[in-house]
């Protein structure tokens, strides 16, 4: 692309966003960093597999950074950046289902990360906010490609951060179970029920 073509895409000269437009636009994309920040130190602290641990924590140093370029812009363009201060380690709800578990939700909050910065590939930024923009997609990305290989040819745990969200919850069976059982009282009376739940006790033992 030539360097006209950079100045005229998409009429970029002269219609770059205001300050206080960049600012707006930028906070929730840092607010959703600071979580996700808190997502990798979460997971380093939990995985089994120590060389995974040290390459995350690895990632999160560099992560750190991109937040600390991220509220430079914002206080430049004169705002007050979001700091995270409130966040509690007991709001860090992560899976317990193991590595996997871990890796799964760390996977699925990057690839909304990303989303996030490529959805302001079509704003008029700034020059030097769009650098930065770009600096921060390319360092996602890179996560999010040593997420996918880590997770390959392993089945995603059916509990997660994002398989568990209320509205695709499945109701469990066990709460099913008292109205099942109340039925067979009524119909057969408590001591046949009680037999026979005994005797599926005393063959499933054997």
């Amino acid at each position: 692309m030539s360097f006209l073509d950079k100045i005229f895409r998409k009429g970029r000269m002269g219609r770059t966003i205001s300050r206080e437009e960049t600012a707006e636009r930028l906070n929730p994309i840092l607010q959703q960093h600071v979580w996700l920040n808190h997502y990798y130190r979460h997971a380093t602290e939990r995985l089994e597999n120590a060389h995974l641990a040290d390459h995350l924590a690895e990632e999160l140093r560099t992560a750190r950074s991109d937040v600390g370029k991220l509220n430079e812009t914002i206080l430049s363009a004169g705002h007050t950046p979001f700091s995270g201060t409130g966040i509690e380690p007991d709001e860090i709800e992560m899976s317990r289902e193991g590595d996997y578990g871990l890796l799964y939700d760390l996977l699925d909050a990057e690839q909304d990360f990303l989303d996030a910065l490529r959805a302001e590939g079509d704003i008029e930024h700034q020059m030097r906010t769009r650098a930065i923009l770009d600096v921060l997609k390319t360092n996602s990305e890179r996560r999010l490609d040593a997420l996918k290989q880590a997770t390959e040819g392993h089945r995603r745990p059916s509990e997660s951060l994002h398989a568990t969200r209320p509205a695709e919850k499945a109701e469990p069976s066990v709460q099913e179970e008292p109205e099942a059982e109340q039925d067979m009282k009524d119909e057969r009376g408590e001591d046949e029920l009680a037999k026979e739940m005994a005797a599926r006790v005393e063959k499933a033992s054997g």
